[in-house]
C-alpha cells in the first residue's frame, strides 16, 4: 500500500519544523512526503531539505491555483491513498497518520478528514467555528469538509478531479462531486492537527469574497440580504453562547463586527461583485 502524504506551502517557517517532526514521528511509517512549495520566501524550502527524504516540487510565483496544484500532485505521485496536510496543519500526536487512514484500509471510507484544534491565540469567534466545524466525536454536517487535513482513496480520483478554475472552496467542489458520485466521506476526530487562523479585515474579506464567487459557481447565486442576515444572527448568537461558555466576554463586540465582515463579503462573491 502506497500512501503519499502531500504536504502545501507558502511561507509557513513558524510551523515548518514542528509539521515536519510530527510527520516523522508518525507511527504509521510507509509513506513518503512530497513538498509542493509555492515561491516561499522565509526559509520554509530550506527547512524541507534539511529534514531529509522529502521530495520538493517548487510552484513558480503567480501560477498558484488550488485545484491545478491538487491535480498536478495526485499525478507527480502515483499512490493509492492521497494524504493531504498543509504545513502549518500540526499533527498532535505520533498516530494521526494511522488513524485518518484507517478507515480507507478498512474499507469504510473513501475520503477522510482530520479534526482541527484551533491555535492558543486564536480570538473567540474561530475558537466558537472550530467546536461546530470540528466537534469530538462525529460530525454534526453531511456538508462540511475541509482538505487542510485529509485523506483520499486513489480509486476516487478515476472519476473526480479537483477544479483547475476555483481560487477559493476546491475542496468544497470535490467532496460535493464525491459524494454525488456515492463516495463515502468519513470524520476523523482522533486524527488531530492544530491549524487556525486569526485574519485581519483585509483577509478576512478576500477569503469570505473569494468563497462566496467559488460557491456562486458550485451552488448558484441564489443567496439573498436575507440569507446574509440570518447567517450573521445565527453566528453572532453562537459565539454569545461560546462567550458565557469560556469566558470571553470582551470579544462579543469583535464578534459582532467580523460576522458582519464575513458574511456580507460572502454575499458580494455569491452576487459575482467583483
Amino acid at each position: 500500500m502506497k500512501i503519499a502524504v502531500i504536504v502545501r506551502s507558502r511561507n509557513d517557517i513558524a510551523y515548518a519544523k514542528q509539521t515536519l517532526s510530527a510527520l516523522l514521528e508518525q507511527t504509521f511509517s510507509d509513506f513518503k512526503i512530497f513538498a509542493f512549495d509555492n515561491s516561499s520566501t522565509d526559509g520554509t524550502r530550506q527547512v524541507y531539505e534539511n529534514a531529509g527524504n522529502i521530495e520538493i516540487i517548487d510552484i513558480p510565483e503567480g501560477t498558484y491555483i488550488p485545484g491545478k496544484i491538487l491535480n498536478m500532485a495526485v499525478s507527480h505521485t502515483q499512490a493509492d491513498i492521497y494524504v493531504f496536510n498543509n504545513l502549518d496543519a500540526i499533527p498532535q500526536n505520533s498516530q494521526w497518520l494511522e488513524n485518518l487512514v484507517s478507515p480507507i484500509l478498512q474499507g469504510n471510507a473513501d475520503i477522510t478528514y482530520a479534526r482541527q484544534l484551533p491555535r492558543k491565540d486564536a480570538k473567540l469567534w474561530v475558537k466558537c467555528d472550530y467546536a461546530n466545524a470540528f466537534p469530538l466525536d462525529k460530525s454534526v454536517s453531511d456538508i462540511f469538509f475541509s482538505m487542510a487535513s485529509s485523506a483520499v482513496s486513489a480509486k476516487v480520483f478515476n472519476s473526480i478531479n479537483f477544479d483547475d478554475t476555483l481560487n477559493f472552496s476546491e475542496d468544497v467542489m470535490f467532496v460535493k462531486t464525491a459524494r454525488e458520485n456515492n463516495y463515502k466521506v468519513v470524520y476523523v476526530p482522533t486524527a488531530q492537527v492544530e491549524h487556525s487562523h486569526n485574519y485581519n479585515k483585509e483577509s478576512l474579506i478576500r477569503r469570505f469574497k473569494g468563497e462566496g464567487s467559488a460557491d456562486r459557481k458550485i451552488l448558484g447565486n441564489g443567496f439573498t440580504r436575507i440569507d446574509m442576515l440570518r447567517r450573521i444572527v445565527v453566528d453572532v448568537l453562537r459565539d454569545v453562547k461560546f462567550a458565557f461558555k469560556t469566558g470571553k466576554f470582551i470579544e462579543i463586540p469583535s464578534c459582532v463586527y467580523v460576522r458582519y465582515l464575513q458574511k456580507r463579503a460572502y454575499y458580494l462573491g455569491r452576487k459575482g461583485v467583483k
